[in-house]
């Protein structure tokens, strides 16, 4: 009797399948970076888009200079208080006042006589960069019509209606000269130079571009 012959299929390796499932893996890893690579040179892109001209080039040096001037006086507003105090002293007694009123100080940077070295173009990143002198006060505006307080006293024989009256005059009269004396603190000088650098590259990217680079500094 003849052996029938085995149709049972023989095994397989599994080694070639595993091969090319490692294979398929490291090409779709690959694809993944080249992708999130694309991404990200788009969005550098895009970010840098608006800082160019029609021809695709960073706007010349020369129009940026001649934009920031144009700008010409930028000004920060602060409001605070001046108090003045008049006082004077007789045999027959004391007269004196005080008075404190509402002052605005005005501090401004001229820019439209800014020199050409006061300027710098990064042209590899694309930074700007502009050097500006430090803001000085420019206005003291003191509303003497609207006082915060006032204070008459008087002494001895003298009366208020006529001393009293007199010395508060001269204490409103005095309350403008001594808002112009007034230093303000640093910390407040501080914040006036950080709004003045902030309005400045403001300013200056709504002509380079709003995701420009700007960084402004101060002259020593």
């Amino acid at each position: 009797m003849n052996d029938e012959p085995d149709l049972t299929p023989a095994p397989r390796s599994l080694r070639p399948a595993a091969a090319s499932l490692a294979a398929g893996g490291a090409l779709f890893a690959a694809l993944a970076l080249l992708l999130y690579s694309q991404q990200n040179e788009l969005l550098s892109t895009t970010s840098v888009a608006s800082q160019l001209d029609d021809q695709g080039k960073l706007r010349p040096l020369a129009e940026v200079i001649e934009t920031t001037r144009a700008l010409k006086l930028v000004t920060v507003t602060i409001d605070s208080r001046v108090r003045t105090h008049v006082r004077d002293e007789q045999w027959r007694g004391t007269a004196s006042a005080v008075v404190e009123a509402p002052v605005r100080y005005v501090y401004g940077v001229d820019l439209s006589e800014l020199a050409p070295d006061a300027f710098r173009v990064g042209k590899l990143l694309g930074i700007y960069e502009i050097l500006i002198p430090r803001p000085i006060r420019i206005a003291t505006e003191v509303d003497g019509t609207h006082p915060v307080e006032e204070i008459v006293e008087v002494t001895g024989t003298r009366f208020r209606s006529r001393a009293g009256e007199y010395y508060l005059g001269l204490a409103r009269k005095e309350i403008y000269e001594q808002a112009k004396k007034n230093a303000l603190p640093k910390e407040t000088m501080a914040d006036i130079e950080t709004k003045t650098r902030e309005q400045v590259e403001n300013l200056v990217r709504k002509f380079v571009g709003p995701s420009a680079d700007v960084r402004v500094s101060f002259q020593n």
